[in-house]
């Protein structure tokens, strides 16, 4: 059995209730915004974090 994992910014709750609602878990685990990266344009909000979400699969 695999798992499928995404990275949503951990700022969108209602986007991440949405995943979870598909199947898709919480990990807790963390990872920066990479502010300075302009493939990610300069947003305004400061302190955003992407939260890592898997779902088992099969």
């Amino acid at each position: 059995m695999g798992t499928m994992q995404m990275t949503v910014i951990r700022q969108r709750v209602e986007l991440i209730a949405w995943y979870e609602r598909r199947g898709y878990e919480r990990t807790g685990r963390l990872i920066p915004f990479p502010y300075g990266d302009e493939r990610f344009g300069a947003p305004r909000p400061v302190g955003l974090e992407f939260e890592l979400l898997i779902k088992k699969l099969g």
